[in-house]
């Protein structure tokens, strides 16, 4: 009777070993995942402010686009009214267009 008594507590001492190394291993794990974890959340984080710098500099660049535009039609408008200018006039010598476009421009200019 007593040699069963020790084998089955020679049993329980194999099983309580190999669960506490099955417990360290599992800790180990939880440790290395939780690392991981952190890993992914610091990266989030940093992705993140990549993002909101990101979408600044996007809106920033829309109203230097817009702004663009703006100028570009301004442009677009003078040039238009120089042509009227420049048609009404009815030169023909070169010199005298050239200065009626430039006091076409500095009017436009001045009138600003």
């Amino acid at each position: 009777m007593q040699k069963i008594l020790y084998i089955a507590l020679a049993i329980l001492v194999i099983n309580c070993s190999f669960l506490y190394l099955r417990l360290n291993n599992i800790k180990e794990q939880l440790e290395n995942t939780k690392k991981d974890l952190n890993t992914a959340i610091n990266a989030n984080d940093e992705l993140n402010k990549s993002i909101k710098i990101l979408k600044q500099r996007h809106e920033q660049e829309l109203k230097v686009l817009e702004n663009s535009k703006i100028e570009k039609d301004n442009i677009k408008e003078r040039v238009k009214n120089v042509k009227k200018q420049v048609f009404k006039s009815g030169e023909t010598n070169t010199t005298r267009l050239f200065n009626t476009l430039l006091d076409g421009l500095y009017e436009q200019n001045a009138s600003r």
